[in-house]
């Protein structure tokens, strides 16, 4: 492994105090307490602040508190179980309530109008994996330093969204030489190195503990020290979610889509029936 994305919440200082909510690191925990509190905050939120999102993207939003399950798209045995998995319908009836009260910017992640949407504030929360915050920052910009917080908070713990490995073919011709690379690559002190040129965050457990990464300070984000931070988020992490043969197809081609589609006035019952249906495709 190379990285993984211990998932902590980003949000607008500014936009916080401008809704009467708690706005400094240690106040907003409360609110991110729970996914509950997390959407009973975001209704207090467009009440107060019209014109401005409570996040980004249902997709964005659904995708975190699925990666928090022990059992996702599929079980353990490889049978997909997306439709008899009763925490993947309460996170899409969670989600798509929070949608129809008007929470959701309704962005695409990852489109033009999603990377806009960082600078002109259009939402005050994003999930944030560890590597978000490099996405924050680029796409936000140097106008908007200082505005945007991160907080060693998340709905419901913790939780993991990302992450990279580096494999060696077993047919390579030098095989023995590559592997003692890919050990250099990723041994905690080029992880750590990584961590603070990119904000990809250490895989090895040893880096978790160790001075140069607890002292690692971000500076658009208030001088945080981000090193700390994200380590304490990793450690929260209990299960790791068993991923199955067509998992990332059906996150990125079933479900987003069909939570975009909801966001685009599809209903909630309607999309997760084509979510459903997408599934069984993809997985067959």
């Amino acid at each position: 492994g190379t990285d993984i994305g211990p998932l902590a919440m980003c949000y607008r200082k500014d936009l916080f105090a401008q809704a009467g909510l708690p706005s400094d690191p240690e106040g907003v925990k409360a609110l991110f307490a729970t996914w509950d509190s997390y959407f009973a905050a975001g209704d207090q939120f467009i009440a107060k602040v019209p014109g401005v999102a409570w996040f980004d993207s249902a997709s964005q939003v659904f995708n975190a508190m699925h990666n928090q399950h022990e059992t996702g798209y599929y079980d353990k045995s490889d049978k997909l179980v997306v439709d008899t998995n009763p925490a993947i319908k309460a996170d899409w009836t969670a989600v798509t309530a929070a949608v129809a009260k008007g929470q959701s910017a309704r962005l695409v992640a990852w489109s033009n109008e999603w990377n806009t949407g960082f600078k002109l504030g259009k939402f005050a929360t994003k999930t944030c994996p560890s590597w978000m915050l490099g996405v924050v920052e680029s796409q936000a910009g140097p106008e908007n330093k200082g505005k945007w917080a991160v907080t060693d908070a998340f709905p419901n713990g913790g939780g993991n969204w990302g992450g990279s490995y580096l494999s060696v073919p077993k047919q390579s011709k030098n095989a023995k030489k590559a592997a003692e690379l890919a050990a250099w690559l990723t041994a905690p002190e080029q992880q750590i190195k990584a961590f603070k040129a990119k904000g990809t965050f250490p895989s090895q457990v040893k880096a978790l503990d160790d001075p140069a990464l607890l002292e690692q300070t971000n500076a658009y984000f208030g001088d945080i020290k981000a090193g700390a931070l994200f380590a304490t988020q990793a450690k929260k992490v209990k299960v790791a979610q068993y991923k199955g043969p067509a998992d990332g197809e059906i996150q990125e081609t079933v479900f987003s889509p069909a939570l975009q589609s909801v966001e685009q006035g599809k209903t909630a019952d309607e999309a997760w029936k084509t979510a459903v249906e997408g599934a069984q495709k993809a997985a067959k």
